[in-house]
């Protein structure tokens, strides 16, 4: 479309002010990303394979650290991606990267959402009909990261759920298909599986996530001393 068209050319131009004029990534995605992320200048910290989608997960493990791709588009939008730094494969975890991104996204017009509620609400009525839900997800799911498992998300839990969700599915019984719900990507239909009572974790269970925290914020405390020491001892005059 046009608009998908004049977006791509903004993301060109701003991916030549980081590349050829040398402004600061995160200042360009301060001002201009339409990912929450924006606020960090576009950090999301680390991730490994299967946790973005598809698009943007391929380009960001082949990258280089430190270099900037072209614009990448995925359902989201169009993406500047710049990873900062890789890690190798180990004993307790996969590959992962370290990387940071501005999103453009298009204004979703009025008809494009309306489309988008009534194909939501012709596949709910296809499983309330005894469709089987893996197979309409691998149909229908735009979710790149879930559609080849049939839209499964695993245990999910209550309180990490977006607070439009949470009420509606804490609401749905073992078995039960959600009404279509409206999310930040469009809109999403539910099963609910089971339910795991709530309980407090084990050490075993949460320790390679408590160090892909712990990690997260050392790199991000290191990056931010050694960008602090490059603006002090660097002049840069930029000229648009």
């Amino acid at each position: 479309s046009i608009q998908v068209k004049r977006l791509r050319v903004r993301a060109d131009s701003l991916r030549n002010l980081i590349v050829g004029k040398g402004r600061p990534f995160e200042e360009i995605a301060k001002k201009f990303s339409d990912d929450p992320s924006g606020v960090r200048g576009g950090d999301l910290g680390t991730f490994g394979h299967g946790e973005m989608v598809g698009e943007f997960e391929d380009v960001a493990f082949a990258l280089k650290p430190m270099t900037v791709s072209q614009p990448v588009r995925s359902r989201y939008g169009w993406h500047i991606i710049q990873v900062l730094e890789h890690f190798a494969k180990s004993d307790t975890s996969g590959e992962r990267v370290h990387a940071r991104h501005v999103l453009l996204q298009a204004a979703i017009k009025p008809a494009d959402e309306e489309r988008a509620r009534k194909r939501a609400l012709t596949v709910r009525d296809s499983l309330l009909k005894g469709a089987d839900f893996a197979a309409m997800a691998r149909r229908f799911s735009m979710d790149t990261s879930t559609k080849d498992s049939g839209g499964y998300l695993g245990d999910v839990a209550v309180p990490n759920l977006p607070p439009s969700f949470r009420e509606a599915l804490t609401g749905l019984r073992e078995g039960e298909v959600s009404v279509p719900l409206k999310g930040e990507a469009g809109y999403y239909v539910f099963k609910l599986l089971g339910r795991v009572p709530e309980r407090e974790y084990r050490l075993e269970e949460i320790k390679e996530d408590l160090k892909r925290i712990v990690l997260d914020q050392k790199l991000k405390d290191a990056y931010d001393r050694w960008l602090d020491r490059i603006r002090k001892n660097v002049n840069i005059e930029v000229k648009d």
